[in-house]
């Protein structure tokens, strides 16, 4: 059996040069991962922020959102009025870098989750909007627009990262 050897001169420099391109491409990759953050961040806050009708129109429109008689007015069908703001105001995002990953994601904590319970009510008005409840249909804000930007995120993710790897050191 035959064996191929090879020698590597300069090895110190080839094991700096793989360092620096690892760090690298792990800088642009939380670039890319924040800036599709972003894209998903706006399109979730601009999904929770209709203002077209307020709660005496919905009243007006027979309840639109009823699941006895679903007149919804919107398309895509899971935008939400905002009345207070107080659903937009606790949407947050989040960057999470660990030793094997990099990920980000947009949503609400279960402190904000709590402080958004419907008046005289122990459930959540954002769980009630997002899952429905047995009078009123799901509009799950959240998948929904992820699925809109779904497509330009992924894009913009091979880009980036297409770019880094073809960076020079």
């Amino acid at each position: 059996m035959a064996a191929i050897r090879t020698i590597i001169r300069g090895r110190e420099q080839v094991i700096k040069n793989i360092g620096m391109k690892q760090s690298q491409i792990k800088e642009e990759s939380v670039q890319s991962i924040n800036n599709s953050i972003k894209i998903l961040f706006q399109k979730v806050s601009f999904n929770i922020s209709r203002t077209c009708h307020d709660l005496a129109d919905l009243a007006a429109m027979g309840h639109p959102y009823a699941r006895d008689h679903i007149l919804n007015p919107h398309s895509p069908y899971y935008q939400v009025h905002m009345q207070s703001a107080d659903m937009r105001r606790a949407l947050t995002s989040d960057t999470a870098i660990g030793t094997k990953e990099i990920r980000g994601g947009v949503g609400f904590t279960g402190e904000a989750e709590e402080s958004l319970k419907a008046r005289a009510s122990d459930y959540s008005y954002l769980r009630a909007v997002v899952l429905g409840t047995r009078l009123m249909i799901q509009r799950d804000f959240l998948n929904g627009s992820l699925d809109e930007v779904r497509g330009a995120v992924e894009k913009r993710l091979v880009q980036d990262l297409s770019k880094a790897t073809q960076r020079k050191i």
